[in-house]
Order: C-alpha cells, then sequence, then structure tokens
C-alpha cells in the first residue's frame, strides 16, 4: 500500500495565478517564527494574488511581527497588523471582520503551500461553494513521533495517507482554506474556543446552504505539532459543539490500550506508543469534564 505522499515544494520562479482578483490573507500568530513563518509567508506571497495580508498577533516576544513586516515590506505587501489577548476563537473572528475581499483564505503559520495550491483550490470554488480547505500533509521528518502514531492510523483502517487526509478533512479545518467572504461575514465564534474554532466556523458556512470541498489537489506541507492541553480541550467541547459523538468518545476509550500497543509493535517507537496513550488519556479527562450525553 502507498502510504507516502510525495509532494514537491514551490520552486523559486514566478507562479501563474488563475483567478487575478487580489484577496485578503488572514494569519493569526503568537510566537510563531518556528517551525516555519519565513517559509510559510514566501509561499504565500508566490502563490496567491494578495491585496492585504491581516495579522492577528497575540503579544508574541519571539520577533514574530518583526519578521512579518520584513518579509512583507520586501515584496510590497500590504498589510494590517492588529492584536488580541484571547485565543485562537477571538484571534479568528477579529481578523474575519477585518477582511474587505470577496474571497479570504486563512493560513497557518506552522503549513508551506505548495505549488498549484491557489489555482487548484479556486478551480472548487463554484457559486454554491463557500469554503475549500487543502490537504495538510505531514511533514514526517519534523515529527516522526505524530508520523508514526498516524501512519499506524492509517494501516489499521487499510488507508493510504491521501485517503486518510481526505477522510480527516470532511471534519473541517482552516490550516489552509478560501472562504466566500458572505458566507461567513456574520459568524460569531464562541470565545472559549481556543479548539474546535475551524469546527464550528466550517459548520456555520453549512448552516447557511453552502458546500464544504475538500480539494483532493491542493496540497500544504504541514510541520504538525500538538499538546496534551489541547488533547484536554477537544474532550471537553467536542461533544458540547457536536464535533464527537458519544460513539466516538466509546471508540476512543475502547482504543486507548489497543493504539499505543500497536504503534510499538509495528513501527517499534514506545515514544510515540507513550505518547499516543497520554493524548488518549488527557482527551478523556477532558471529557469528564462535562457530561456525556448532551
Amino acid at each position: 500500500m502507498a502510504i507516502y505522499l510525495n509532494i514537491d515544494i514551490f520552486d523559486e520562479g514566478q507562479w501563474i495565478f488563475m483567478v487575478m482578483e487580489r484577496i485578503d490573507v488572514a494569519i493569526i500568530t503568537k510566537n510563531s517564527v518556528e517551525p516555519c513563518l519565513k517559509e510559510m509567508l514566501t509561499s504565500v506571497i508566490k502563490e496567491i494574488p494578495i491585496n492585504r495580508v491581516i495579522v492577528v498577533d497575540g503579544y508574541s516576544t519571539d520577533g514574530t511581527i518583526n519578521l512579518i513586516k520584513s518579509i512583507l515590506n520586501k515584496h510590497s505587501v500590504k498589510y494590517v497588523i492588529e492584536y488580541d489577548d484571547g485565543n485562537r476563537a477571538t484571534a479568528r473572528q477579529k481578523a474575519i471582520e477585518l477582511v474587505e475581499t470577496d474571497f479570504f483564505a486563512f493560513i497557518d503559520t506552522d503549513v508551506i503551500l505548495v505549488k498549484g495550491w491557489y489555482k487548484n483550490m479556486m478551480s472548487s470554488m463554484k457559486d454554491d461553494v463557500g469554503v475549500v480547505w487543502g490537504l495538510a500533509v505531514m511533514d514526517k521528518s519534523f515529527n516522526p513521533v505524530e508520523w508514526d502514531i498516524y501512519r499506524v492510523s492509517l494501516w489499521l483502517r487499510g488507508l493510504d495517507e491521501k485517503e486518510g487526509l481526505y477522510l480527516e478533512g470532511l471534519r473541517g479545518y482552516t490550516h489552509d482554506v478560501i472562504f466566500r467572504t458572505e458566507a461567513i461575514k456574520d459568524i460569531r465564534i464562541p470565545a472559549e474556543l481556543h479548539v474546535l474554532e475551524d469546527y464550528y466556523i466550517i459548520r456555520h458556512v453549512l448552516e447557511k446552504g453552502y458546500k464544504y470541498i475538500v480539494v483532493k489537489d491542493a496540497y500544504v506541507i504541514h510541520k504538525f505539532r500538538s499538546s496534551l492541553k489541547e488533547q484536554r480541550l477537544l474532550g471537553r467541547f467536542g461533544l458540547k459543539y457536536g464535533a464527537l459523538t458519544n460513539k466516538n468518545v466509546i471508540s476512543k476509550l475502547l482504543s486507548i490500550m489497543v493504539m499505543p500497543l500497536a504503534v510499538s509493535v509495528m513501527v517499534g517507537n514506545p515514544e510515540a506508543a507513550l505518547y499516543k496513550l497520554q493524548k488518549d488519556i488527557n482527551f478523556l479527562i477532558g471529557v469528564l469534564s462535562l457530561p456525556i450525553s448532551k
């Protein structure tokens, strides 16, 4: 079974835009220089016809804003920088309210757009589509622990990497998305959603009667990191906002020893097995902070 996706990062030449209408690009940041802010911005400038870059920053102290200004000024890209002391939900809300174009993109600072991303994304933006998402291919060398966990999950489900990414993407993410602005401009994201704000946003678009498309030929390289704190928040808010069902929770409970054992045996990575166990335990701790039944 072909598990790996072979993706070529952008070259140094100029890219041709299929749609020349300029769009706003929204980026939320907080101490985001690492792992790849410079590469992310470079790919965005090369790939997207930018009207303005909208940055909402959580008062970074690592040089994030200086780096952003340096790169955007070098390429004569217009930008606006706002600050927010909340979380992902409040930062995304503020960014959305600043959009002035008919379409706009959210691009996370831990992804690098692959050549053809914009062209392929806009090819799927039909009149009845409110948002399109590109496949976020994990940078396997950046985080081999998470990759070993994920590839064991793929093997157990009989999926290759592209199939897994597509099915996972159906939940709704905002790593690399383009929105039709009218489909989202009236949203009010619950301020508590430091996680699952992406799920909430996509559901808002769907409830307004628009389609959400996972674009199978648009890619980003994702330097993925997770945290145990976020696993607890996923458990806490998943049931409350409908991202999880009781069946999902029961399945997680039943697999809490199976998956770590499978990771240890199938890829021989005890560190990944332990981290998977810690993630599942923290997820269940989060679930237990709310009633199981809605």
